[in-house]
């Protein structure tokens, strides 16, 4: 290597963001990405005498999955689902609108308005963004979440997230076909008598089988409190044009009910995102909001 050569790349590799992607810009950034924040409310006051490693706490986990539009002129929106401790969005997906201001450097801020619901008031958060990944993905933290009352109030609630670039523009039912395996977070209303308490966290692996016509049927393990079962699920998934996934699940372990999922499908149909929002009787009658619900699929073997 010359001497300029080497001067050259050094001068080239300064020059370069952080992280070797290129320099960003809002053209490239513009385009539709599906989104998943996870996070919580804690206000601890210290351990819980006979639980080893537990604190006392209030507490709100807070999970959202959704879509994101973003434009080149700053304007982002989209919809989703969520739930924030005791706040549950339902089955219909809620519409947001926002804007991205500060960017520089594959850095910036993203401002939007939501609802808060059942308050009838909205809330506006803020959240620092840094793109990742050649611009495909976007990965942020909450930063201030402020509920537009009088005088405003401000939230402890946080979270981190992360957009995925949705690269197909229309999904179909086919894509769904095959083998998946889903992994899913929850907090499980526990039947214990005498309980202190009325939920435990619970986690689940499940294995899933496909048709065209998008029935499921799979093997189905879960962790609750220090309970396990294994037992199988199965159900109806559908996949509308808009990549949103609608789903139902029945299992021995959902003792008489029907789970319903709501999702988006991202990377080519490979992968997609899920929220089990509640649960009904096989009726469809009943509906119950789930208190916080989580899940992350990826097909296997195509």
């Amino acid at each position: 290597m010359t001497r300029v050569t080497l001067i050259l790349a050094i001068v080239l590799a300064a020059a370069a963001p952080a992280g070797g992607q290129g320099p960003c810009t809002l053209d490239q950034l513009a385009g539709t990405y599906v989104f998943e924040s996870r996070g919580q409310s804690a206000l601890a006051s210290g351990p819980t005498p006979g639980v080893p490693n537990h604190v006392n706490a209030a507490y709100a986990p807070a999970i959202i999955v959704g879509e994101a539009t973003l434009h080149a002129d700053g304007r982002a929106d989209g919809f989703y689902w969520g739930i924030l401790g005791t706040g549950n969005t339902g089955l219909i997906p809620i519409p947001w609108e926002g804007e991205i201001t500060d960017f520089e450097n594959c850095s910036g801020v993203m401002t939007y308005t939501v609802p808060m619901v059942n308050l009838g008031v909205n809330a506006q958060i803020t959240e620092r963004f840094a793109v990742t990944n050649g611009g495909k993905e976007l990965r942020s933290v909450a930063l201030e979440f402020k509920v537009l009352t009088d005088p405003p109030q401000f939230m402890p609630v946080t979270w981190t997230s992360v957009m995925y670039r949705r690269n197909q523009r229309q999904c179909g039912q086919s894509m769904l076909t095959g083998n998946w395996v889903m992994q899913c977070q929850s907090l499980f209303a526990t039947t214990w008598p005498g309980a202190p308490f009325t939920h435990v966290a619970a986690a689940s692996l499940w294995r899933l089988a496909i048709d065209a016509a998008g029935d499921i049927e799979g093997p189905w393990s879960i962790k609750w409190g220090p309970n396990t079962m294994e037992t199988t699920v199965e159900g109806r998934w559908t996949v509308a044009e808009g990549c949103t996934l609608d789903g139902t699940v029945t299992s021995p372990g959902l003792m008489g009910r029907t789970m319903i999922i709501k999702g988006l499908l991202y990377d080519q149909g490979k992968e997609f995102l899920g929220i089990p929002l509640g649960t009904t009787a096989p009726d469809g009658s009943g509906l119950v909001l789930s208190p916080f619900a989580s899940c992350r699929a990826i097909r296997v073997g195509r």
